[in-house]
């Protein structure tokens, strides 16, 4: 009885120390697999960082284009105002692409005089701005639509060759009409290029330029999709230099890891860890640092 009274709480002791053990486990589990994916990996660099735009500012710009442009279309269809400075603006635009298309360097320049003109005479006006950025928006909206319906259909329409120049030739020769003519860059990117292209055949880039995030997103697109034309050698130096522009519309985007893999991919081994340790000393940890370690242990690796 003696043995029986002195077991039970002995018993009880021993359970009391393996309570728990399961819980014991697990956390060392987790500890042991944070150390493990925290450990740098030989993995060389396939994508490069790309500058993340706010997707909610995209969709207000395209937005308002849209509305900007349907001001347009009413007044033309109620036909209350005849504002001729803005249609020779539109039709300017619209040669310029019918000669960028015929490839007439002659043509193109005349076209390019024509649009100056056009557009120093239309923003003469009290009201000339906005009514510049009513065009963008109508020949956006208009842009947008043509390109839809050559995706679909394979036939360039009239419309979309005065508006864009050489787009669809363009966008083939680059490698962005997927599997079933679908479209590698998105709406926002679509409205991105026809954008950039309206700024500087017009010579107004700082009133109907790119916003930031706009062109964040345009340059997302061309690092990630950098045209297909060219010898490798030139592709990699196309993304080298939208790398650098990406650092100058983002803060925050992590140029000296883009530089290391640019370097890395091309070969450039000494100028890969160079930019690297660069890196390491400005992001010290963060989001980016394991996978910078992992790439430059690929490189040690070799």
């Amino acid at each position: 009885m003696y043995a029986d009274a002195m077991g039970a709480p002995t018993r009880a002791r021993r359970k009391a120390w393996f309570e728990g053990w399961q819980a014991g486990v697990v956390a060392v589990s987790i500890a042991a697999l944070g150390l493990l994916l925290g450990a740098p990996r030989a993995v060389p660099p396939v994508e490069l960082p790309v500058p993340v735009p706010t997707q909610r500012n995209l969709e207000l710009s395209l937005a308002q284009h849209r509305a900007r442009g349907a001001v347009m279309a009413r007044r033309g269809a109620e036909a209350r105002v005849e504002r001729f400075d803005q249609r020779r603006v539109g039709a300017a635009v619209r040669a310029f692409g019918v000669a960028d298309v015929a490839r007439d360097q002659e043509a193109l320049l005349d076209a390019k005089r024509e649009l100056v003109a056009a557009v120093q005479g239309l923003r003469a006006l009290p009201d000339g701005d906005e009514q510049l950025r009513e065009l963008l928006g109508y020949q956006l909206s208009s842009f947008l639509h043509e390109l839809a319906r050559w995706r679909s259909t394979g036939i360039e329409s009239v419309e979309l060759s005065e508006l864009a120049g050489s787009i669809t030739q363009a966008i083939t020769e680059s490698g962005w009409l997927g599997p079933g003519r679908a479209l590698l860059p998105d709406e926002h990117v679509q409205a991105a290029l026809f954008q950039k292209r309206f700024a500087e055949i017009t010579g107004a880039r700082e009133l109907v330029g790119l916003t930031q995030d706009q062109h964040r997103a345009l340059l997302a697109f061309l690092i990630a999709h950098p045209p297909q034309v060219g010898n490798p050698a030139a592709v990699a130096a196309f993304r080298a230099r939208r790398v650098e522009e990406a650092a100058q519309v983002d803060d925050a985007y992590p140029i000296e890891l883009a530089r290391a893999i640019v370097r890395q991919q091309a070969g450039d081994a000494a100028g890969a860890i160079e930019a690297y340790r660069r890196h390491f000393e400005l992001h010290p940890d963060g989001p980016w640092t394991l996978r910078a370690r992992n790439h430059l242990k690929a490189l040690e690796s070799r």
